[in-house]
């Protein structure tokens, strides 16, 4: 990950722009072969309101000043292989809410520091199989399902994912909020999808960066220590088009990273992670660095450009 002198976008909290300038920022390398050749990269990054910037904010009578925030969240890869002949899709989902804190450490990228080895066994199996349940035959519907997790309709309207859930030996609250890829724009603008393998109809989202990032949201009346405090997880899956293949938990590939974002201009020590999730705090010399605007990009075949 590189710095830059600058962006071309105004990359405040308020822009509409999806750029984000990170206060703090956390990444992981992690392996998903055959589709990255090389281990890509997940990047968790957001940027909270100084007090100078909130001055002006009106207040509703009774409440208390807050900040905002604005999260954002993207894949960096040098090296990816597209096969049209594989017919797969491949979908990413990140979580993120006040529930999911920890520090990443140990298997499955870093995930079972968060919430541990039982956790992430069961919610990958989980995963997998409300994947290939009919209904959801496109992982963009998972994150639909699992954002009703909280509702308390989801007892009557489904009970069987509310009961399966309850026994995952994972963090209540879990999936209260998820965000999905955004899309690339075009016939591709499928939310979810961060990749298509299919003959003609074969394409990849573009290594991302804080310029033009997968995915953006501003979050409202939230603090820096909140932020910090949580970790970002990643869910990728590459799920088969041709026939019923996608019923097989066995033909389902997925990986879950674990992200923690460290302050960019403090004192933590550069802590890297490789394959077992983590963050990375740049050194101390630039009050608000970001992030390289191309990214680690290298050689896509049939990137798409937005």
């Amino acid at each position: 990950l590189k710095q830059a002198a600058g962006q071309s976008k105004k990359c405040t909290i308020d822009s509409i722009d999806s750029c984000v300038n990170p206060i703090a920022s956390g990444f992981a390398s992690f392996e998903f072969k055959p589709l990255f050749t090389t281990n890509s990269t997940f990047v968790y990054a957001f940027d909270v309101e100084y007090e100078a910037e909130i001055e002006n904010k009106t207040i509703t009578p009774g409440s208390s000043l807050q900040t905002d925030a604005k999260v954002a969240f993207w894949l960096e890869y040098t090296e990816t292989q597209l096969t049209p002949s594989d017919h797969q899709e491949t979908y990413m989902a990140v979580l993120l809410n006040g529930n999911i804190t920890g520090t990443p450490s140990g298997a499955h990228n870093g995930c079972d520091g968060v919430w541990g080895p039982e956790c992430s066994k069961n919610l990958g199996s989980f995963l997998k199989s409300t994947i290939t349940k009919a209904r959801s035959r496109s992982f963009a519907d998972l994150p639909s399902v699992l954002s009703d997790v909280g509702s308390p309709y989801l007892n009557k309207s489904d009970p069987e994912t509310a009961k399966a859930i309850a026994n995952l030996s994972c963090p209540q609250g879990l999936f209260d909020e998820t965000y999905l890829v955004s899309g690339a724009g075009g016939s591709f603008n499928e939310a979810g999808k961060l990749a298509k393998e299919n003959g003609d109809d074969t394409r990849i989202m573009p290594s991302g960066n804080a310029s033009d990032p997968y995915i953006s949201k501003r979050i409202g009346d939230t603090t820096y220590d909140e932020q910090i405090d949580q970790v970002a997880v990643a869910l990728i899956a590459r799920i088969p088009l041709e026939g019923d293949l996608y019923q097989n938990v066995d033909n389902i590939q997925l990986e879950m990273v674990c992200v923690k974002a460290k302050r960019l201009d403090g004192p933590d020590e550069s802590n890297r992670s490789n394959g077992s999730g983590g963050s990375e705090s740049q050194p101390d010399n630039a009050a608000r660095p970001v992030f390289g605007m191309g990214g680690m990009n290298g050689p896509v075949m049939g990137a798409l450009t937005k």
